[in-house]
Parts: structure tokens; sequence; C-alpha cells
């Protein structure tokens, strides 16, 4: 009996982390081509990867404008940082490349973000802001930046490109943004969530599992 728990336990474990692992890194030095995507294949895109990152505070959290952050991250303040008051404070931004024959509206869905945080998504030439979203007190400033929850699902613009700016900060230990952002169609992206879930609960059960076995 006690074999089967130990066989039963390494076979979901080995299933959840391998269908959590290594995920294909769609953003390349601050860009994501999906021009050739074909979104009517019930597909959805998650934005892994490499986005610009941009300090807007006086803690220096991204080594130099124009540097690089992988997502999803976690970021720790520095004690000389929690000694100073300073609150973690940044802009992550991505320009997303879209099919040009794009008929059914996507949907951008960030969740699971620790601090305070905006969204904002712009045309990548002018300027102009299609969609700007926040939640809590974004400031660079300990007394001011408020972590908060929050969920955002914004609608693409029938555009090419579109760029996705994320503005975080947070005078907690960390902050970061703990998922990455996802395009899809909405009823697609529910369907992730529920995947995740589920691999998440097998890999509990596969520990649990293992924890009756030692027993």
């Amino acid at each position: 009996m006690h074999s089967q728990f130990l066989v039963l336990s390494l076979m979901l474990l080995t299933f959840a982390t391998h269908a959590l692992s290594q995920p294909i890194r769609r953003v390349q030095q601050g860009t994501a081509d999906l021009s050739s995507w074909d979104f009517s294949e019930d597909k959805l895109v998650e934005l892994h990867g490499e986005w610009l990152c941009q300090s807007l505070g006086d803690a220096l959290d991204c080594a130099a404008p124009g540097s690089l952050r992988s997502v999803p991250f976690t970021l720790w303040r520095s004690l000389e940082q929690v000694r100073k008051g300073q609150a973690l404070y940044s802009r992550l931004e991505t320009t997303v490349s879209l099919p040009r024959d794009l008929r059914d509206p996507l949907f951008l869905n960030i969740r699971d973000v620790f601090g305070a945080w905006r969204v904002i998504l712009s045309d990548p030439a002018t300027d102009v802001i299609y969609f700007d979203q926040q939640f809590g007190s974004i400031a660079a400033q300990h007394e001011h930046s408020i972590p908060m929850g929050g969920e955002v699902w914004a609608p693409l613009p029938l555009q090419p490109e579109v760029k996705i700016s994320i503005e975080i900060s947070s005078s907690a230990a960390s902050y970061g943004l703990f998922r990455p952002p996802v395009i899809g169609r909405p009823e697609l992206i529910h369907a992730l969530r529920e995947k995740n879930l589920l691999q998440m609960a097998m890999i509990i059960g596969a520990f649990i599992l293992l924890g009756l076995y030692s027993l």
C-alpha cells in the first residue's frame, strides 16, 4: 500500500511540475511580436520574459534606464531602503505587435500584483492612452505607498501595436508581479486560471501523499 502511495504521489508531482515549468519567453528586449499569432485557434499568450524597467523613485530597484526585468518577479527592499523610508517604485513596459486582421476583441488580464499599481495601454508612436486603471496610492515614499489587490481586464484596441505599462510601488518588505500578464479571450483566460489551480492542487496533494507515506 505504501509503495502505491509513493508511486502515485511521484506521478502527480512529476506531471504538475512539468506542466508549470519552462514557460515560453514571449517578451524579448521589451517587445513581444504576436503579429502572426492566431488568436482564433483558441489560444492565449502569457507575457513571460524581459520587460523594460525604469525606477521612478529614490530607491533604484532597476539597474539603469532601459534595463530589463524578467516577469514574473519578486523584489525585496534592502535594509538601507527601509532605514531611509524609501518605497520600491518602478515602471515595467513592453510593446506588443498584434495581428493586423484581428477581428474578435481581446483582453489583457493582470492579477496577483503585490503593491500599489497602475496599468496603462497606449499607442507606442503617439502616446495616446487607450486604458488607465490604478489600485492604491502609488508613491516613492514609505508613508504614501499603500499595497493593494485588484485585477485588470483591459480591452485591447484594434491597433497593430500597443504599449503596456505597469507601475508598481510598495513600502512593504517586498513587491512584485507574481504572474505574467495574459492576452486572450476572457473565457480562455478563466480556463487557464482553473488549470493553474488544478496543477497547484496536484502538487499540494502529492506532498500530502508523500507525508502520509513517511508516517
